[in-house]
């Protein structure tokens, strides 16, 4: 019997989901909403390192097509760090992700997206 970790799972696709939603917002032209959606992906990855990673790599390309010199630098330091802080348990949770936020800052995380860390492992046949 193999046992899965159903709210990793759920994690990762809520995070896709978040991300295809920030994806559809940029490309109708709602900025705003679209950087909200690349954040709740942020959150949502930061328990998983390649994940971490690839949300940082689409906020800095996000940062690159708006000419944002601050979210460049800023995602370039993060890419590189959220790998390891992942692997290591050293993420402050909640963080959105974004330049402007500290980067040791914890941040609530939204209530809607809660259970994607609540802890339940579930045997598979």
């Amino acid at each position: 019997m193999l046992f899965v970790n159903v709210t990793a799972t759920n994690r990762r696709g809520a995070y896709r989901t978040a991300r295809d939603d920030a994806r559809r917002h940029f490309a109708g032209g709602h900025v705003a909403e679209g950087w909200r959606h690349l954040e709740r992906a942020h959150v949502l990855a930061q328990p998983d390192g390649i994940i971490h990673i690839g949300s940082h790599i689409a906020m800095l390309r996000r940062g690159i097509i708006e000419n944002d010199a601050k979210e460049v630098a800023g995602q370039a330091l993060r890419a590189l760090l959220a790998g390891p802080a992942s692997l290591t348990g050293r993420v402050p949770t909640g963080n959105d992700g974004r330049a402007r936020t500290p980067l040791s800052k914890r941040m609530a995380i939204p209530d809607d997206l809660r259970p994607h860390f609540a802890s339940q492992t579930q045997p598979t046949q």
